[in-house]
């Protein structure tokens, strides 16, 4: 925690602020002998930093009043001698999300110049209500994303240059943060990127992009219009009779933009959107002359000397997966960047292993632990996303973070990690161990648990499955070994004392008994229901807990005795396989090459959330499917 913001007050335009709501706030500077001058500054939720009319930063990152992140900026370069303005534009969600948590609207900031603090926000502060940008509007474009926007260009004026029409003394907040300096750098925002290819149609009305990839990054929108009109601009991944498809089940992928007559310039930037098409649809034709994205992401340095394709295919598949890992990398993992953009712990457990062989360093992953930590439930286990306040829990989601933090131990080296990190892993083993029952562990029940373990035949929580909730069943049990196993290896790395003590062997003996089908040599998922899955067999194989059979399960699943797993989970399927001595090696490789061939060969540019994206609205960029450059690094001897 740092002590910073001592002479600085939380501040905001307006007593009481709507959600979806934006604020400008201006600060006026004098440097009679310019030198380096930071801008330090926190806000709720989402900050755009000017300094005389020049954009310079955004992203505040996302977290908790607990946990609150300020950014300290270098404005030098931006300075002049004499006066310059600071122009702080903040946008305010105010309702929770799967990637927010909702608190009350804020900015606070201080200016230090050759190490003296020459100004701070306060009540002295000058600041107004967006005239360009609707307030209070809260048009969703998903619940995971949260909202979209609609801004008028017509009410433009020079506030960002100091011309303050309208601005007045600012409102003190009552916020009770603890600040953190940011964990990992500041995103990258590149220059815009190149369209593949335009088209104007519905006689000049619409005007449509493909980016030529899957795309990250913020909107940017040039074009002459005669007359001032409204436009929208949808994006998509998929395309609906040649348009791009705006509306899927109840999301809404737009914005919306008031033209005034003549040259429109805009970049918005706080909306990240992930897309590989774009469409402007206007009431009168206009004159295009840019519609696309500013890529804005985090600044992964790909590691030097790594694996060394042998054939263009695999060159072709680890590119994509690579391209992947860094479409997902935002101040956090996310999932997808075009439907959610949410911090999943087995999501990010992928993301992670990847990322051990394709990027250098370990700073990023490691923020991404801690910010899991953070999250504050009851019952100790993890949100289904981070941050957020949603009730919903993936109770086996928790016990990936306990393999995960392992998994970082193992690849930094280090021996040592943040006691809130070790805090979550001690909390999350706890309150499975106090679920056994006559040596088994029971799922969870309620409705703030969904007990989804893959997007695959009997596993993803719904229907039947849903009716066993409280049960217990095969993976939840192998999920909870793996995850002891791996608990107890971070106690001996850090030389700490287990909190948790579990008789592993017993237990591997129990879910044997209780599980394995001798009639057809498999686990069944339930006990005595002969319902075998390809993944709880893989767990039971991984686990140890397979009794003798591992061998034999692992030939009857590649013979399809089970039901197949989803492609992000085919990771365990793999491991399964490699146990047995190395002797499925070339099996795991072909199954790679024949499903990543197959999505190059539909056009893919990132790596689907499943083989059925193209049928069943999945994700075509989906960080948990990037697992081929682990693999293909493991076995490249």
């Amino acid at each position: 925690m740092n002590n910073v913001f001592s002479q600085s007050q939380w501040i905001w335009c307006e007593c009481e602020p709507q959600a979806d709501s934006y604020a400008e706030f201006c600060e006026k500077i004098t440097l009679n002998k310019r030198g380096k001058t930071v801008c330090r500054l926190s806000c709720d939720s989402d900050y755009a930093l000017y300094v005389n009319g020049t954009f310079v930063a955004s992203n505040q990152y996302a977290d908790f009043e607990y946990y609150k992140i300020y950014d300290e900026i270098d404005i030098t370069d931006y300075l002049n001698d004499g006066d310059n303005i600071l122009a702080f534009e903040v946008w305010y969600f105010g309702v929770d999300s799967q990637k927010y948590v909702a608190a009350k609207a804020g900015l606070i900031y201080e200016i230090e110049s050759n190490g003296q603090m020459i100004a701070n926000s306060g009540k002295n502060t000058l600041s107004r209500k967006s005239r360009t940008y609707v307030c209070g509007r809260k048009k969703s474009v998903s619940f995971q994303l949260g909202f979209s926007f609609f801004y008028d260009s017509r009410k433009e004026d020079g506030w960002k240059n100091g011309e303050l029409n309208g601005f007045s003394n600012s409102v003190i907040v009552e916020k009770n943060c603890d600040f953190f300096a940011r964990p990992n750098k500041k995103l990258v925002l590149s220059e815009r990127k190149t369209v593949a290819s335009s088209k104007k149609w519905h006689s000049g009305l619409s005007f449509f992009v493909d980016l030529g990839a899957e795309s990250v990054g913020l909107p940017e929108i040039e074009f002459t219009s005669p007359v001032e009109q409204k436009v929208t601009v949808t994006w998509c991944e998929w395309l609906s009779a040649g348009n791009v498809r705006r509306y899927m089940s109840a999301n809404d992928y737009s914005f919306e933009f008031y033209a005034k007559a003549g040259k429109n310039s805009y970049f918005n930037p706080f909306l990240r959107i992930g897309c590989r098409y774009m469409q402007i649809d206007s009431e009168t034709a206009i004159d295009v002359s840019y519609l696309g994205l500013k890529p804005f992401l985090y600044p992964l340095a790909e590691k030097r000397g790594g694996f060394e394709p042998k054939t263009q295919e695999d060159a072709d598949i680890y590119r994509v997966c690579t391209d992947t890992l860094k479409l997902c990398a935002f101040e956090h993992y996310v999932d997808c960047p075009f439907r959610e953009q949410g911090l999943y712990t087995f999501d990010s457990r992928n993301q992670m292993l990847a990322g051990y062989y394709a990027f250098d360093g370990f700073e990023y992953p490691k923020s991404n632990l801690m910010l899991l930590a953070m999250d504050r439930r009851e019952d100790k286990l993890i949100s289904i996303t981070s941050p957020s306040k949603i009730a919903l829990a993936i109770p086996a989601y928790s016990l990936y973070y306990v393999l995960q933090v392992w998994e970082y131990l193992l690849y930094s080296g280090e021996k040592h990690l943040e006691k809130a990190i070790t805090d979550k892993v001690n909390d999350v083993m706890a309150a499975f161990s106090a679920r056994f029952e006559n040596g088994l562990l029971k799922t969870y029940k309620g409705k703030d648990y969904w007990n989804f373990y893959d997007w695959s035949d009997n596993l993803n929580g719904y229907g039947a499955n849903k009716d066993r909730d409280g049960e217990a069943d095969l993976m939840i049990n192998c999920l909870y070994l793996i995850a002891y196993d791996a608990y107890v290896k971070i106690c001996g790395r850090m030389g700490e004392r287990q909190k948790i003590r579990f008789d592993a062997e017993n237990a591997k003996e129990i879910v044997f008994r209780t599980f394995f089908d001798r009639e057809d040599g498999l686990m069944s998922l339930y006990p005595n229901t002969k319902t075998y899955t390809q993944l709880a067999n893989s767990l039971a194989v991984i686990a140890d807990a397979a009794g003798g059979e591992a061998e034999n399960i692992c030939k009857k699943m590649i013979d399809g005795k089970t039901s197949e797993c989803s492609l992000s989970m085919k990771t365990f399927f793999y491991d399964a396989l490699l146990k047995t001595d190395g002797k499925y090696k070339e099996e795991v490789l072909s199954e790679i090459r024949k499903n990543y061939s197959y999505m190059l060969s539909c056009g893919a540019t990132s790596a689907w959330e499943t083989m059925e994206s193209q049928t069943d609205g999945g994700s075509f960029c989906h960080g948990w499917s990037a697992m081929p450059v682990y693999y293909f690094n493991i076995l490249k001897n």
